[in-house]
């Protein structure tokens, strides 16, 4: 089996040469060409087979080395291979330091970059195995973004809330990314020392325990990544730091629930556009709906999330809500994917005593009810950003591109009117369903009854008009012939059971009473157990003379 190989350069000779030279290679594939690490991460996420990754140690003005250090980083278990102009022994302990696994000249033989490849191919394929997790391993943990339509519609308490959901399924982080006006800690009762600020200034070289430094334990058995108490500080947040974030997290547990707040800025952006899972929430006011289009519109005008890859969550709601489920999907064009009940006096006496995680309230039983549908299970597939033409589409807070390239990308991500979604759920909630499924089965069976009823009558009917024409073809004879005898009675008999259709025929009695002809006849019956007759009289009349 073939050796997959990314190459990573942003000079066209190098992509040329290295091309021309795997193509006469039957054992190494190079299976695409990018541009820098976020494309190299999305050719990953998208499941593609990467065995080795080779660098090219001129990229961007001499910075394959700091990218090398950044896979190692994001990936460590993703080997990599240095391209350089020398390969001596000084670059190769360059090579090494910064997580590379070997070095290749840019002018070396087919033969030499082959044998290089498939080395630290091997080396990827045993530490995979080792591991148990394939080379995306690292990124196994998911990243669900929850964010508010505006400020007060309850995403903070939504966030920790599924958070202590899903902490039975492994570690789960709740960060609080409204680095502005964040409110998760003062939620838990923790007063941290560090923050989510204080690893702006490590750019892209945040790692797992970087991460761990800035975490709490929190109560409820959640950890706690805080924004800090100064929100004046947000400002020094950059987009690659909350890039960087992003994959330490996924490295770091199984789930992690990040709040983003209300409004829109670049680190804000990123992390809505790695997520695996968006989260709008809302609440049954018209303001809020007005919010969250908006909200919804400016991700797509900025290419940072697509409408349908967004999960919308009804908060909040009650019986006395005139805006309900329906309304809310007509609204935003998207369905609700999960109702959440107004909490009442004990849920609000929790919040104001800072005793939420131990608390338990309808609230955090339907909460618990829809995490999985919302939030997702840890080792589901990750959401790849979009591609066009084989390269990933991101937004302004994504890689650098042409301008031109943002209008495409802009262009490609209009909304439109087909949307689909996940399975919705009903404004009732879960007592309405089990309401539902109880009611069904008496509604078909009292339908059935009555089904039944109506056939049982149209046969009775039937029954009734025969038993009339068998009588008045009777009576028609006797008045012909007249009944002076037992054999014109007779006749009159047979002629009157013979008038009688199927399925009436099977059970007839005819006699003639006075100057009268009286048939009786059994009706058919679809009910058990049920007997039904039908009679009629037809008065003699004789022939005149």
């Amino acid at each position: 089996m073939s050796v997959s190989a990314v190459l990573v350069t942003d000079d066209p000779a190098v992509r040329e040469r290295v091309e021309n030279l795997l193509r006469e290679s039957e054992a190494v594939d190079l299976g695409s060409s990018v541009h820098d690490l976020a494309e190299l991460e999305a050719v990953v996420a998208r499941g593609r087979d990467v065995g080795v990754v080779l660098v090219d140690a001129n990229l961007d003005g001499g910075q394959g080395h700091v990218l090398a250090r950044r896979l190692g980083l994001t990936l460590p278990l993703l080997g990599s291979v240095m391209l350089v102009e020398d390969a001596g022994p000084d670059e190769l302990a360059a090579a090494m330091e910064v997580g590379a696994r070997s070095v290749v000249s840019l002018d070396a033989s087919l033969d030499e970059l082959v044998s290089r490849l498939e080395s630290v191919a091997a080396w990827t394929r045993a530490a995979t195995s080792a591991s148990g997790d394939p080379v995306s391993g690292t990124r196994h943990g998911r990243v669900v973004a929850v964010a508010g339509a505006k400020g007060g519609v309850g995403s903070s308490v939504l966030t920790l809330l599924l958070a202590l959901a899903r902490r039975a399924s492994g570690p789960v982080t709740a960060v609080d990314f409204d680095l502005g006006a964040g409110d998760l800690a003062p939620y838990l009762g923790v007063c941290p020392r560090k923050s989510l600020v204080d690893l702006a200034p490590l750019a892209g070289e945040v790692s797992g325990r970087v991460l761990r430094e800035t975490t709490y334990q929190a109560p409820g058995g959640i950890r706690l990544v805080p924004a800090p108490e100064d929100g004046e500080h947000a400002e020094s947040m950059s987009a690659e730091t909350a890039r960087a974030v992003v994959h330490a997290l996924r490295f770091e547990c199984d789930l992690a629930v990040v709040d983003v707040g209300t409004g829109l800025d670049e680190p804000r952006a990123v992390v809505l556009e790695q997520a695996d899972a968006v989260v709008l929430v809302v609440t049954p006011d018209l303001p809020a709906l007005r919010a969250a289009r908006r909200t919804l519109d400016q991700w797509e005008r900025l290419a940072v999330r697509r409408r349908s890859d967004v999960r919308v969550v009804l908060n909040r709601w009650s019986k006395r809500s005139e805006v309900t489920a329906q309304v809310v999907q007509q609204t935003l064009r998207l369905p609700v994917a999960a109702v959440v009940p107004e909490g009442g006096s004990a849920f609000e006496t929790a919040v104001n005593t800072v005793d939420l995680v131990a608390t338990r309230t309808a609230v955090h039983a339907r909460v618990a009810e829809v995490a999985l549908r919302v939030v997702g299970s840890p080792g589901a597939p990750q959401g790849p950003p979009d591609e066009k033409d084989g390269v990933p589409v991101r937004g302004r807070a994504g890689a650098r591109r042409g301008r031109g390239d943002r209008r495409e990308g802009r262009r490609g991500r209009r909304p439109g009117p087909d949307v689909t979604e996940p399975e919705a759920v009903d404004a009732g909630g879960s007592r309405e369903s089990g309401q539902a499924a109880v009611e069904l089965p008496v509604l078909v069976a009292f339908a059935l009854v009555v089904f039944l009823l109506c056939a049982q009558g149209v046969l009775w009917a039937g029954g009734l008009v025969a038993a009339r024409g068998a009588a008045d073809e009777g009576s028609r004879l006797a008045g012909i012939q007249g009944v002076a005898d037992e054999d014109d009675e007779r006749r009159v008999r047979e002629r009157a059971r013979d008038a009688v259709p199927e399925p009436w025929g099977d059970d007839v009695e005819v006699a003639v009473v006075g100057d009268e002809v009286v048939v009786t006849l059994g009706t058919p019956t679809v009910i058990p157990g049920l007997t039904l007759r039908a009679d009629a009289r037809s008065a003699i009349v004789g022939e005149p003379s």
